[in-house]
């Protein structure tokens, strides 16, 4: 049994082990939270504008690797900031 390390979570605490995603880099093999919140917040991420403009630089190939280089040297320089929110 383990329990969901998100606090908003409506499933019942502690939960069976079925409820969470495999991770091999943690200690008990399990993502921390359950199934139920990541594809939550995976569907909260995708509407994001930022999201959705990645998406559609990434089908472009080298174009993207390019973009990423550039928003990172950006992000180095102090001309842009992050908008995720965890």
């Amino acid at each position: 049994m383990k329990s969901c390390s998100n606090g908003g979570c409506g499933q019942d605490n502690p939960q069976s082990l079925d409820n969470f995603y495999k991770n091999s880099a943690t200690k008990d093999g399990l993502v921390s939270m359950c199934k139920v919140c990541v594809k939550e917040k995976q569907h909260e991420y995708r509407k994001r504008p930022e999201a959705k403009l990645k998406a559609k630089l990434r089908k472009q190939g080298p174009a993207y690797k390019r973009y990423e280089k550039d928003i990172g040297t950006d992000l180095r320089r102090g001309l842009l900031t992050r908008t995720v929110n965890y």
